[in-house]
């Protein structure tokens, strides 16, 4: 049987190689995965991206998507007969040319489906955005929207 000293250089040397093993293999690892992002183009036509160079921009600046949001939205008869309130989460594509499109509901408003409907309505009849930018060329990129429902900020219009 071994006796403490024995074993403590063999326990060494295998930490040794579990703390090195990983290192060692994404070094092996590297060269291959270099070669393969210097053969892929930058950006690929129908792509969708998330992170671009310059972001899409709302017409007159993205600080005018709010006021753009109260002016249009149409609040829901059965939500406001409910007293709902809340955020729709929309997630849609700002495509080359700057239309929104491809609209869908990340996570449904409770109870009233009608609020989604709104919230995608809204999405469709936006005005062009700037495009999103990568390596000077308009790419599609991925944005998401929370649109405030909120009774306060929709008074009944008779």
């Amino acid at each position: 049987m071994k006796n403490k000293s024995q074993r403590k250089p063999a326990l060494q040397l295998w930490l040794k190689t579990m703390i090195l093993l990983p290192f060692l293999a994404m070094g092996l690892m590297m060269p291959s995965c270099q070669k393969q992002v210097e053969e892929e183009p930058p950006y690929e036509d129908d792509k969708v991206y998330i992170l671009v160079d310059e972001g899409c921009v709302f017409p007159g600046g993205n600080e005018e998507i709010t006021p753009f949001l109260m002016n249009n939205i149409r609040y829901p008869q059965a939500a406001r007969d409910a007293g709902l309130q809340g955020n729709a989460f929309v997630t849609f594509v700002i495509d080359k040319e700057g239309r929104a499109k491809n609209a869908r509901i990340l996570r449904p408003f409770p109870l009233c489906p009608e609020i989604d409907e709104e919230a995608l309505r809204l999405i469709e009849i936006m005005p062009r955005w700037t495009p999103g930018i990568i390596d000077g060329k308009a790419v599609n990129v991925q944005r998401s929207l929370a649109i405030r429902f909120n009774l306060g900020d929709h008074p009944v219009m008779d």
